[in-house]
């Protein structure tokens, strides 16, 4: 079953939260690493796939979670010229409402990159500043084994 995607030409997103990393690495080569979205275990120690339907660019991935839980996201946009693709939450218990993500991988212009989580996180009720603290340290586990991989 194809699943909608949002067109390019939508509305930013206004992120909430941001992190970046720099890698003394050519983007291309983090690209190639990071752009096949069902592939987020090959660089995040913190998960592991369980399966993913689909073909880009409205590939549904799931995966399981640090501590156990599983979460199920998909897949809004990509844009290889850009080095990025958002996705969505598409399936969790406790997941905030409107949850957009961006992973962008950008040239420096010297040889290295910055790759830049960004998500637009709506967390609802009292427990909304802890999801969106758990989600960057989500992403931060990702980019220190970014770092790793490529021997920084």
């Amino acid at each position: 079953m194809a699943l909608p995607v949002t067109s390019l030409s939508a509305a930013p997103i206004m992120p909430k939260g941001i992190l970046e990393t720099r890698l003394h690495v050519h983007p291309d080569t983090v690209w190639g690493l990071i752009a096949c979205f069902p592939a987020l275990p090959g660089w995040h120690s913190g998960v592991r796939a369980l399966g993913s339907v689909g073909d880009t660019p409205s590939v549904v991935r799931r995966l399981a979670l640090p501590g156990g839980g599983t979460v199920t996201e998909r897949l809004e946009q990509v844009a290889d010229d850009e080095r990025r693709y958002r996705f969505s939450i598409a399936g969790h218990p406790r997941a905030p409402a409107d949850w957009i993500v961006e992973i962008r991988v950008r040239d420096n212009g010297d040889g290295t990159s910055t790759v830049r989580w960004s998500g637009s996180l709506e967390p609802a009720g009292p427990a909304g500043p802890a999801r969106a603290a758990t989600v960057q340290d989500f992403y931060k586990t990702g980019f220190d084994q970014l770092r790793r991989m490529f021997g920084e």
